[in-house]
């Protein structure tokens, strides 16, 4: 990926440059295991995980067709959370599950691991409910890499 570079900007004390606009990523289906990057990012993906879970149960097994799932973390109440995964949705369509996740900031090496994290969610509703095809689309607010 070739960045145009609008500004360096300060994350934990790291330099990072951020991408000039957002960016959308239409992800591949394949799961890639990639290992996790910090203790944060595995808390954060075990978290939607328990809720995508909870969510299957109170709606999609109702009603398949359910505009319910949607994800969105309270991050303004604990600081020490991974915020970066903003809010993501579900939606059952033409025996398709369509995933759309919105990122508020993302970092290149980092961008692999949420990649599979909405991998594996959606692949869990398709195989809970026998749905053949997925398409799962990212938008990153802010994407940025290593100075």
């Amino acid at each position: 990926m070739v960045f145009k570079l609008t500004r360096k900007i300060d994350i934990r004390g790291q330099k990072y440059i951020e991408y000039k606009k957002p960016q959308i990523f239409n992800i591949k289906h394949n799961i890639k295991n990639i290992k996790s990057p910090s203790i944060e990012d595995e808390q954060e993906r075990e978290r939607f995980l328990n809720t995508l879970k909870q969510l299957c149960e109170l709606f999609l097994d109702n009603d398949i067709n359910s505009r319910r799932i949607a994800i969105q973390e309270k991050y303004c109440d604990n600081n020490k959370l991974a915020s970066c995964m903003s809010f993501v949705q579900f939606l059952i369509r033409e025996n398709t599950v369509f995933c759309y996740c919105v990122m508020r900031s993302e970092i290149d090496y980092i961008h692999e691991w949420d990649c599979d994290t909405l991998r594996i969610m959606t692949e869990y509703i398709k195989n809970k409910y026998s749905i053949k095809k997925s398409k799962i689309k990212m938008i990153v607010n802010s994407y940025h890499k290593k100075c």
